[in-house]
C-alpha cells in the first residue's frame, strides 16, 4: 500500500493549458524558448551542474520527465542526474531527452553564457524566470560569492506551497459551448506570413538588440503605449516595409502572449497565459508607426480589459482535459485530432509572435554579476519569425529569432528604432553567412556528383562499342 502511495507523489499531471504541447511533439518540431543569462566570468560546468541538481530539489514539479499514459500525457518524478552541456554551435537545437536524462530543462553553456532551454509543456516565461533566478543565484553561491539570502528569489529549504503547482487553467475554467465565438477568436482568419528562403540546414538565426530600457520606455511614452505596443507595431511595420510588395487580401497578425496571473490571482508556475491577437488591415492602414499603434493598442488593452472573454479563451486552452468526451479519448486519437488539423492548415493564423517578459527583478548582488538576459521565442515553418523581450539592470534586449535567411525584417526594424533616439548595440550568431557557405558546397558536391556520374557513363559507352 504504501510503495503505491509513494508512486502517487511521484507523478505530476499536465496543467489543463499544456496538454497540447505533448501531442506536437516531434524529432524535428518541439515548443521550446530559451532563456539566457551572461554574467561577467566564465562559466564553471561542475558548479553549474551542482547548481542544477540543487535548482531541483527547489522545484520538484520541474525534476521531471514526459510519460505518455492510455488517455494523457503525464510527468513522473525523474530520478537521473541531471546534465549540463558546452553549447554545439547549433542555436536553439531541439533537446535531445535522451542525452538530458530525458529532463524537460536543458543547460547549456559557452564562454560567460548559461543558456536554458524549457519545453512549453511544463512552464511558461514566469515558471521559467523563477527557475532561472534560482540556478544563477545557487551557480554564483557555487563559485563563492557572498551573497544574502534573497527575498526575490525561490531557494532550497523554502516551503514550496501548493499554490506553486496549482492547476489554475482548471480552477477558472469555465464550461462553454464548441460554436461560442471565443473559439473564433482564438484562432482568427488566415493571416499573411513572412515566405522566404529557409536555412539549408538545423539551426536558427538569431539577432539580438541591446538597448537601455529608459530609452526605450520614453519613446513608448511618446506614442501614449507600452513597451509591447510599440514592439509589436514596429514589427509589423518592418515586415510590411521589407515584404509586403503588393496589396495581400489577408491581414497581418500579431500574437501577444498575455500572462493571466494578475487577471486571474494565481501564484501558479505551471503555464498559466493567453494569446491576444491583433490584426493590421495594411490596405487600409497607412505604412506610419502612429497608425499601426493605434491599431495595436486597441487590440491589446480591449482584450487584457475583456476578463469574460480571456476566461473563455483560457477554457478553450481546457477542452481536452474537461470536456468528458475529449477525457476519454485514447491519446494517439487525441494527437491525430491535433496535429491533421495542422497538416491542412496551409496559412497560419498570425505573422508573427512578439512575448515580453518584462523587467526581472534581482537582488542587488545577484544583479551586479549579471551582464544581460536574453529570452528567444519558439518559431516554426509557418511562424518562422518570432521576437522575445527582457530587461534586467536597465538593459533590453529585443531578440529575433528566424528560420529565414533574409534579416531584412531586422534591419529595417532596429533602423527605425535607432531614428526614435534610442541608442541600439547588436549581436548575431551570422547563420546567414555560415547557410551560404553551406550552401555553395552542396552545390559543389552535386556538380562533382554530375560530373563524375557523366565521365562514368562516357566509359561505360565507351566499352560498350
Amino acid at each position: 500500500m504504501k510503495e503505491t502511495q509513494d508512486k502517487l507523489e511521484r507523478w505530476y499531471r499536465l496543467d489543463n493549458s499544456a496538454d497540447i504541447y505533448p501531442m506536437s511533439l516531434s524529432r524535428t518540431v518541439q515548443s521550446n524558448f530559451r532563456l539566457t543569462v551572461t554574467l561577467n566570468d566564465d562559466i564553471n560546468p561542475e558548479a553549474l551542474k551542482d547548481a542544477l541538481n540543487n535548482a531541483y530539489s527547489r522545484y520538484p514539479a520541474f525534476k521531471v520527465h514526459l510519460r505518455k499514459g492510455f488517455f494523457r500525457y503525464y510527468f513522473e518524478e525523474n530520478e537521473l542526474q541531471p546534465r549540463v552541456f558546452p553549447e554545439s554551435g547549433v542555436f536553439f537545437e531541439t533537446i535531445d531527452f535522451k542525452k538530458n536524462n530525458r529532463y524537460l530543462i536543458k543547460v547549456s553553456y559557452f564562454g560567460k553564457r548559461i543558456s536554458v532551454d524549457f519545453f512549453h509543456g511544463l512552464t511558461d516565461g514566469t515558471g521559467a524566470l523563477e527557475f532561472l533566478k534560482t540556478l544563477v543565484y545557487l551557480y554564483l553561491k557555487e563559485i563563492g560569492k557572498e551573497l544574502i539570502n534573497p527575498d526575490t528569489i525561490k531557494i532550497p529549504g523554502d516551503e514550496v506551497s501548493e499554490a506553486e503547482n496549482e492547476d489554475s487553467t482548471a480552477k477558472y475554467y469555465r464550461d462553454f459551448a464548441l460554436n461560442d465565438d471565443a473559439v473564433g477568436n482564438m484562432t482568427g482568419n488566415n493571416s499573411v506570413y513572412i515566405k522566404q528562403k529557409m536555412f539549408a540546414r538545423p539551426g536558427y538565426g538569431s539577432i539580438i538588440a541591446l538597448m537601455n530600457s529608459s530609452e526605450v520606455r520614453t519613446v513608448a511614452k511618446r506614442y501614449d503605449a507600452t513597451v509591447t505596443e510599440l514592439v509589436a507595431s514596429l514589427a509589423l511595420l518592418s515586415i510590411h516595409d521589407a515584404y509586403l510588395k503588393k496589396k495581400d487580401n489577408k491581414h497581418m497578425a500579431v500574437m501577444i502572449p498575455v500572462n493571466l496571473r494578475k487577471i486571474f490571482p494565481s501564484e501558479t508556475l505551471n503555464n498559466f497565459t493567453t494569446m491576444i491577437r491583433c490584426e493590421v488591415n495594411q490596405n487600409v492602414i497607412p505604412p506610419d508607426l502612429s497608425a499601426y499603434i493605434r491599431v495595436i493598442k486597441k487590440g491589446i488593452r480591449e482584450g487584457v480589459a475583456d476578463k469574460d472573454l480571456l476566461q473563455k479563451k483560457l477554457s478553450v486552452a481546457a477542452l481536452m482535459s474537461e470536456k468528458m468526451y475529449l477525457r476519454l479519448m485514447p491519446s494517439r486519437l487525441k494527437t491525430l485530432f491535433i496535429k491533421v488539423p495542422k497538416t491542412f492548415l496551409v496559412k497560419p493564423r498570425q505573422t508573427l509572435i512578439v512575448s515580453n517578459l518584462g523587467f526581472v527583478p534581482l537582488p542587488a548582488d545577484v544583479s551586479r554579476e549579471i551582464d544581460k538576459m536574453t529570452f528567444h521565442v519558439n518559431i516554426s515553418k509557418k511562424t518562422p519569425l518570432n521576437i522575445g523581450i527582457v530587461s534586467s539592470n536597465d538593459i533590453m534586449s529585443i531578440s529575433f529569432t528566424r528560420m529565414t535567411v533574409s534579416t531584412e525584417v531586422e534591419r529595417v526594424f532596429l533602423t527605425r528604432l535607432a531614428h526614435e533616439g534610442v541608442n541600439i548595440s547588436v549581436l548575431s550568431n551570422n547563420r546567414e553567412e555560415s547557410d551560404a557557405e553551406e550552401r555553395k558546397g552542396k552545390a559543389l558536391r552535386k556538380l562533382r556528383q554530375t560530373y563524375y556520374k557523366a565521365k562514368w557513363n562516357r566509359k561505360n559507352k565507351t566499352n560498350n562499342d
